[in-house]
């Protein structure tokens, strides 16, 4: 019986429980005026409403108590429902541009829910009456991962299990640009919550949105700094010789610093010496008359 049915019968119940006395008493008066051959003591009559209006007060009573228990058990469904709520999984399947390059491709299976997820699995189905899915080589490489084939024991509370999955150059070469971005299919992801209450979820993944994607700035910057830090890890690890792996520094005190500022200094006198007499040799030489040979 629906809720509102039940409602109307509990109003209809209500309505004769408190008309019946009224009719009751509308009889006698009635009968009363129409002087009917009908005798009831001034006790009779007590009595038969005292009667009426108590049957009215239990029917009242097993009313409230019923709707009273109703509302109960909507309370204890509510509270068992937010209860199952604060530890219900929600565990998402989806695709991802690497941050490497836009061609590469990443997996990316993450719990968004509030509860550990536990026995996560995994089953490919194919969209509407596509059949050939069965052969598809993206999904065969997928199958390839442990979390795929063999399920994912826990993942918890916002976890997130990254992998590669595919190179979008080597898959148009293998399988051509029209199939690999033709590929739809569907994942059904089966699961349990802490408590061991089943769940499904199921995600529609479809290659076509990844047609026209390119990439701007040169990548993305933490990886671009992150390739950064390993050249200059890479110098510095070059600077170190030997074994010991302890970079050759050459120490000087007061006394020894002066005496190589003094040898740089005569060298730099020497230079400057060299280039004055290159150029007075060039000033001399402009300057000598040109000679002119006799017939």
């Amino acid at each position: 019986m629906k809720k509102n049915e039940i409602n109307q019968l509990i109003l209809w119940v209500i309505i004769l429980a408190i008309t019946s006395p009224l009719s009751f008493i509308g009889g006698m008066i009635a009968g009363g005026y129409l002087h009917v051959d009908f005798t009831l003591s001034a006790d009779s009559a007590s009595s038969w409403v005292s009667a009426i209006a108590t049957v009215s007060i239990a029917v009242l009573t097993f009313i409230l108590a019923k709707e009273t228990w109703y509302l109960r058990a909507a309370q204890l469904e509510q509270l068992e429902q937010i209860r199952l709520d604060s530890i219900r999984p929600s565990v998402d399947f989806a695709f991802k541009i690497s941050k490497v390059s836009v061609h590469l491709l990443e997996l990316e299976i993450k719990n968004n829910g509030k509860g550990i997820a536990q026995n996560v699995s995994f089953e490919f189905k194919p969209v509407g009456d596509n059949l050939e899915l069965i052969d598809n080589p993206i999904i065969e490489k997928l199958k390839e991962l442990g979390a795929i084939k063999h399920g994912i024991a826990t993942l918890g509370v916002e976890q997130t299990y990254t992998t590669f999955v595919l190179s979008f150059y080597d898959m148009m070469q293998d399988i051509g640009e029209e199939e690999t971005f033709s590929t739809r299919f569907i994942v059904e992801i089966s699961f349990a919550d802490a408590n061991g209450h089943l769940y499904s979820n199921k995600v529609t993944i479809d290659f076509s949105e990844y047609i026209g994607v390119v990439e701007v700035g040169g990548g993305d910057p933490s990886h671009k700094i992150s390739k950064s830090l390993e050249k200059i890890a890479n110098w510095a690890e070059s600077l170190t010789r030997g074994s010991s792996k302890r970079i050759s520094v050459e120490t000087y005190n007061a006394e020894e610093r002066e005496k190589e500022k003094e040898r740089w200094e005569e060298i730099r006198q020497e230079r400057q010496a060299q280039r004055d007499q290159q150029n007075q040799n060039v000033t001399s030489q402009s300057s000598r008359p040109p000679t002119t040979s006799a017939d």
